[in-house]
């Protein structure tokens, strides 16, 4: 048994689908994320990238919402539902 759990593949395909920017979808990603934000004080917005492990090609996105738009797609979830209100 290995660290995940007797899993030998890790990043096996699930099926034909595709993703636009990486090739076969996997039941593992992991991606470099890096955050930044931009502008000035009242007008300050966030900026992402996400990375993928031995490449050199980032993906660079104008807001968080576009990035989790995108993780959404490579996972193939919809958006997360609202937490209950207490």
């Amino acid at each position: 048994m290995d660290a995940h759990g007797g899993q030998d593949e890790i990043a096996k395909e699930t099926s034909d689908e595709t993703s636009e920017v990486w090739g076969p979808r996997r039941d593992y990603l992991s991606y470099l994320v890096r955050l930044w934000r931009v502008g000035h004080s009242g007008e300050e917005r966030w900026r992402a990238s996400l990375q993928r492990p031995g490449t050199a090609e980032p993906i660079w996105f104008a807001g968080l919402e576009d990035m989790l738009a995108f993780l959404r797609a490579e996972t193939g979830t919809s958006r997360v539902a609202e937490p209950p209100r207490q």
